[in-house]
């Protein structure tokens, strides 16, 4: 898959919505852009496949470039770029599995913050409890329930990852799954058939498919 920027004239540092971002992915057929191409080693064109859909391929790139301007993915078809309605049908399906997919990742954010505010108070509480008894036990002289005080202080703090995660980790990844979908929605889509592959290609290696 190929990346190339367009800038539009003005400061290097900042983010220009006039910039364009271009996108080239090579299939074998235009039902690898949502399903895995399936090939073996023993099947032509192995060496230039991916295991991973090319829509997760091209959603990788706009999660890692945030763009902020125009937004363009060509498909290069090996197979079947010539067929009728192909252009239409690939730019539809696209905006479809975009529309999906920031449907379920704003679900899964308001899921992610109840939950999370949820076993936030339930940590609080048992931070409250753990260390209250973590106190009691280090007014002891004795070194076993000393160093049994010390295990409650750390398992009380502990106990507060698990809403911390869901509150700031899980819902930094959805967040970014959400935002890469909606930029996708206005992504210009064309197919074009693949050039053709010089004889000695292959043998020095392809850029992958």
């Amino acid at each position: 898959m190929r990346v190339e920027h367009h800038r539009a004239r003005g400061g290097p540092f900042r983010r220009r919505r006039g910039d364009r971002l271009e996108m080239t992915l090579p299939l074998q057929r235009i039902e690898d852009l949502f399903a895995p191409t399936g090939l073996g080693p023993f099947d032509p064109g192995f060496e230039r496949s991916r295991d991973q859909p090319g829509i997760e391929r091209v959603s990788g790139v706009i999660e890692l470039e945030r763009p902020k301007g125009t937004v363009g993915l060509t498909i290069e078809l090996d197979e079947g770029a010539d067929a009728d309605g192909v252009q239409e049908r690939a730019g539809t399906a696209v905006r479809r599995w975009c529309a999906r997919k920031g449907s379920a990742s704003r679900d899964d954010l308001r899921r992610t913050r109840r939950d999370g505010l949820r076993v936030l108070a339930w940590g609080f509480l048992a931070v409250l409890v753990l260390n209250g008894l973590a106190n009691q036990l280090d007014e002891s002289s004795d070194d076993v329930l000393q160093a049994l005080s010390a295990g409650l202080q750390v398992a009380a703090w502990v106990t507060l990852w698990v809403p911390v995660n869901l509150l700031v980790y899980d819902r930094w990844y959805l967040r970014r799954d959400r935002d890469a979908a909606d930029r996708m929605l206005g992504m210009e889509v064309r197919v074009v058939p693949a050039p053709p592959v010089s004889p000695g290609a292959s043998a020095g290696g392809d850029a992958p498919r």
